[in-house]
């Protein structure tokens, strides 16, 4: 009767030994942040597990300058992305008060020109869908150029002192092109420039809207009304 005395006793001591070498926080997962997107100006991620708060951080151009503890999984930054052209990326990391802060997690990359669009997580016209480079939807531009298809995904708007490139995905930027995307037509100069207002392309006038798409009918510009056929060409 003794010895099994003694063996319990032996059993809980090495059981309070394990409980005071293992700390509290070791018996639970940490949480985890995941699918980080941005919504306009507004971060936003999901969480796996609990966490009772976050710490959000906000880059501009690579250098860090907002950090805020929130309770939420989102955290708007409209006043703070308001200065010009830049790329903006956020970075949260979760806090749950047995295990701690957890690991950090950093969106994408988003290109913010408050005097263009005021938010570049899609294109200047519409969502990036198919791209035509080549030719036009009048004429051919490249003489003799087959139009080129680019499945999705294709690459991303970009801004720069004042004006939008398009970046193709292998790392090459659109130039003397013409881009369908969603549905709308977009012509790419020499400079890699998405143009915008009148513009002689070929032997043809073409007229493209503030946000880069190509107008088609009855355009009043300057006073004066025009007409640009389906194929955007100015008739008179």
């Amino acid at each position: 009767m003794k010895k099994k005395i003694v063996s319990v006793f032996v059993i809980l001591i090495c059981v309070l030994s394990i409980k005071m070498v293992i700390p509290s926080y070791a018996l639970y997962d940490y949480p985890e942040v995941y699918d980080l997107y941005w919504s306009n100006k507004t971060a936003r991620w999901s969480v796996d597990g609990w966490a009772d708060k976050y710490e959000v951080r906000l880059y501009r151009d690579d250098r860090r300058v907002f950090t805020k503890t929130v309770t939420s999984r989102s955290k708007s930054f409209v006043g703070e992305m308001s200065r010009g052209i830049h790329e903006y990326y956020f970075e949260v990391r979760p806090f749950n008060y047995d295990t701690g802060w957890g690991e950090w997690e950093q969106s994408d990359i988003v290109v913010v020109d408050r005097d263009i669009s005021g938010y570049s997580g899609v294109a200047p016209g519409g969502p990036v869908g198919t791209v035509y480079s080549g030719s036009g939807p009048g004429e051919t531009v490249n003489s003799g150029a087959t139009p080129q298809t680019i499945n999705n995904p294709v690459g991303q708007w970009i801004a720069a002192n004042g004006k939008w490139h398009f970046l193709y995905s292998n790392g090459v930027y659109a130039s003397n092109s013409w881009l369908c995307i969603g549905n709308k037509w977009y012509f790419i100069d020499d400079s890699t420039n998405m143009v915008v207002g009148l513009v002689n392309i070929g032997s043809y006038t073409y007229y493209f809207n503030p946000d880069g798409t190509m107008a088609t009918g009855m355009i009043t510009i300057n006073g004066m009304t025009h007409y640009f056929d389906q194929g955007g060409k100015m008739m008179y």
